[in-house]
């Protein structure tokens, strides 16, 4: 929330879905994490359909510090692992949300491409399922922008499967998987200055 800060700012929070209702905006990926209840509240007041999402990562990580840490360990709360546990809460909390429509398993998870990640989407299909079976789930995948391979495994698992920058590949896959629901989870614009300012030397390949 800017100069605000990490403090969870309800004022502030309505007034920026406010402004993106006013651009046209209907829906919002929260990422890459579960929202917050006061945005939850206010997405249920101003029809706005949100993608609640759970993990950034799985067991594998990408920071030495993050939550791959605690993926796989065994949580305090009977014999679930944290994965487990974490996930169960998010939808078990969202479930009688109206705004939530999809169910993310993770954003840009390099472990689809194992076959033990594939095992892990099917059990975090499996428990999201067992709380709330009629919302569908996905994943936003960025191995898709890249070729695809075994992660397609896991893309097939999920209900809906998110492309993150991987727009240029949608009538492939459609071609490849016709059952495949599709959409972009992550996309840049056509007219976007991202990276222009840190890397001025960009500006004359298209970005502008």
């Amino acid at each position: 929330q800017g100069s605000l800060g990490a403090v969870d700012n309800k004022t502030s929070i309505r007034r920026q879905v406010k402004k993106l209702k006013e651009m046209g905006v209907n829906s919002i990926r929260v990422t890459h994490n579960p929202a917050s209840q006061h945005l939850i509240d206010i997405c249920n007041e101003e029809g706005i359909l949100l993608v609640e999402e759970a993990f950034d990562t799985w067991y594998g990580g990408k920071n030495p510090y993050d939550y791959a840490r605690f993926f796989e360990q065994k949580s305090i709360h009977g014999d679930m692992t944290w994965a487990e546990y974490d996930l169960k809460q998010m939808v078990n909390r969202g479930k009688n949300d109206p705004s939530i429509m999809m169910w993310s398993l993770g954003n840009e998870i390099w472990e689809t491409s194992e076959s033990k990640g594939l095992e892990v989407a099917k059990n975090l299909q499996m428990w999201a399922k067992e709380i709330d079976t009629p919302r569908p789930t996905t994943t936003a995948e960025i191995q898709l922008a890249f070729g695809g391979g075994a992660c397609e495994n896991v893309s097939s698992t999920v209900d809906a499967v998110g492309f993150n920058y991987a727009e240029h590949e949608y009538d492939k896959y459609k071609e490849k998987y016709p059952d495949w629901i599709i959409y972009g989870s992550e996309t840049s614009s056509a007219v976007r200055s991202r990276g222009v300012y840190a890397h001025p030397e960009k500006i004359g390949i298209g970005d502008n």
